[in-house]
């Protein structure tokens, strides 16, 4: 039996902030009529599942809430595995990541706090990372949602969580700090990818023969900088999600 199933990217792979890649609506009708499963997998702990959901319907495609994961719920899932019982954390990020750890048991506070959990911020202040710091000194558990120093948008690329994270991650003499999880495939990736790079691939999977064989989508900018990441064994190049499916 051939389980037929995707896992996609979002952003800079569906869309690049408000501009979709491809003629999305024709795309997810291709997939549902070909009777893949299929999960949306975003490293953007920003926005709640129900946004994304509206952002989606905005473009022309109807999503279930149950098809979508993201960063934020990662975090939350790694957090509730240290803390079983949830409690207070201090948070640097916005509702998606709120909403993700509070459905775990977790809520903001700012004082005597399980961990420190950040994302990506567009509100982030200097207070916020003088609070940060005092409590990952005081030997908080640091978890971050995502290192993507970057963030993609029509007209080139943002800063990220990644560039936040780093402000919190040289915090002096912290005990305990807690790189951000990633799935294991993109561990793998990271540690093939060149240090002197300042960005990061974005990948969609398609799982053939009972996953035996792969199909891997890359965001890059060119398709001979693929080379200079990481080395495939058995590898397709494609330029929009169309040729993919």
């Amino acid at each position: 039996m051939i389980n037929k199933s995707l896992i996609r990217d979002m952003d800079g792979v569906i869309w690049k902030d408000n501009s979709p890649i491809g003629d999305l609506p024709a795309i997810f009708q291709e997939i549902r009529r070909k009777g893949f499963k299929f999960i949306l997998a975003t490293n953007n702990a920003v926005r709640t599942l129900p946004a994304f959901q509206e952002k989606l319907a905005e473009l022309g495609v109807e999503i279930h809430l149950n098809e979508i994961v993201n960063s934020a719920m990662a975090a939350a899932d790694l957090l509730k595995e240290r803390f079983p019982s949830g409690g207070p954390v201090y948070i640097v990020g916005e509702d998606g990541l709120i909403n993700a750890l509070a459905v775990e048991g977790f809520y903001p506070a700012d004082d005597h706090v399980l961990a420190v959990v950040a994302g990506l911020d567009r509100k982030f202040t200097y207070e916020k990372l003088n609070r940060a710091n005092y409590h990952i000194r005081c030997g908080a558990p640091f978890i971050g949602t995502n290192p993507d120093r970057t963030f993609p948008i029509p007209n080139g690329y943002v800063p990220g969580a990644g560039s936040i994270l780093c402000l919190l991650y040289t915090s002096p003499s912290p005990r305990d700090r807690t790189r951000p999880r990633m799935p294991s495939s993109a561990r793998k990736k990271q540690k093939k990818k060149k240090r002197k790079n300042n960005f990061y691939l974005k990948m969609v999977y398609s799982h053939k023969e009972k996953l035996e064989h792969t199909k891997l989508l890359l965001y890059v900018h060119s398709i001979p900088q693929v080379n200079n990441y990481i080395v495939l064994t058995s590898h397709t190049y494609v330029s929009t999600l169309n040729t993919l499916i």
